[in-house]
């Protein structure tokens, strides 16, 4: 191992010492009961030495109104939700006035059966910083979550994300102006 190896596994390992003696707070945001579940007994026996807490949410409505008042470290989001899908979830999250300042930064890490590349491009413009596939494997799960902790992305070598400033509203299309009625 060369100095600066060394020196970087110091610093993982500082990280990981910092974290475990805190511990992490984590959103784990699903539409299935079952699933958050399954993902909060995996999350509590394999890692159960860095967490503190583990909030659940049963859809990406309720994790927005979590973030505007709690602060978490981690949230692991589904993809495919009704109403608020995990990919505008997580736009809502870096991009929302609402939310408290330090969760917009937070990482996000997808949880989803759509693992190719266009899928992991869309994460990333969406602002997630990581994804684990579903079923969920626990070794996975945990090199992941440590990984993206450690380093703001995951081992799948998604980007970082960078928080950019919210865009302008689109102007109404001549279509959406006619049908929506006027006030005299």
């Amino acid at each position: 191992m060369t100095a600066t190896s060394i020196e970087q596994q110091e610093h993982i390992n500082d990280n990981d010492n910092q974290q475990q003696q805190r511990g992490i707070r984590i959103l784990l945001v699903d539409d299935n009961f079952v699933n958050l579940q399954v993902l909060s007994r995996v999350l509590r026996m394999h890692m159960a030495s860095i967490i503190q807490h583990i909030e659940l949410a049963k859809s990406g409505i309720q994790a927005l109104e979590l973030l505007c008042h709690h602060a978490y470290d981690l949230v692991l989001l589904d993809i495919d939700m009704p109403v608020l899908s995990g990919l505008d979830t997580a736009r809502q999250i870096r991009t929302s006035s609402d939310i408290l300042a330090e969760n917009r930064v937070i990482p996000i890490v997808a949880v989803t059966t759509n693992d190719t590349a266009d899928w992991k491009r869309l994460f990333v413009q969406c602002g997630m910083n990581g994804f684990i596939s579903k079923p969920v494997v626990p070794t996975s799960l945990k090199k992941t979550l440590i990984q993206v902790l450690n380093t703001g992305h995951s081992p799948e070598s998604l980007a970082p994300f960078v928080p950019l400033p919210p865009s302008p509203p689109l102007p109404p299309t001549s279509a959406a102006a006619q049908a929506t009625p006027s006030v005299l």
